[in-house]
């Protein structure tokens, strides 16, 4: 649009737009969660058995997550769909899942950090909000 903008006012092109655009918004293309760069600990604390995990945790504002052992792994299951997320453990109660959509950019990284009973997403806790109970 700027450079039609600049073919109808000024008859040609004024400057390259698209490297413009490309610079003020290459924040919103980066990976994101506070593991990102961060080394996976060489000698992680054992996580607690899984079964301890799996259950059903509410949220007031996303609804009702399920932490179900699959094959002998974690998995998230969140929304009506729902969207299915592996978790790998990271250190101690400590898991990780990797997201790739229109809100997160290739390479994110999140947190599903379990304790007292609940379990806090660090995607989904930008506001607060990412923390589910059982």
């Amino acid at each position: 649009m700027a450079q039609f903008n600049d073919l109808v006012q000024f008859g040609s092109v004024q400057r390259d737009w698209g490297a413009l655009a490309a610079s003020k918004f290459a924040s919103l293309h980066k990976p994101m969660g506070s593991l990102i760069g961060v080394v996976r600990p060489t000698q992680p604390t054992p996580a607690a058995p899984l079964a301890s995990y799996v259950g059903t945790y509410q949220n007031a504002y996303y609804g009702e997550l399920e932490v179900v052992e699959n094959g002998g792994v974690l998995e998230l299951r969140l929304g009506p769909k729902p969207l299915v997320l592996p978790l790998s453990h990271w250190d101690g109660d400590v898991c990780t899942f990797t997201l790739d959509n229109e809100n997160a950019p290739a390479g994110t990284i999140s947190k599903a950090s379990f304790s007292n009973g609940q379990v806090v997403l660090e995607y989904y806790n930008a506001e607060g909000l990412g923390t589910f109970r059982r």
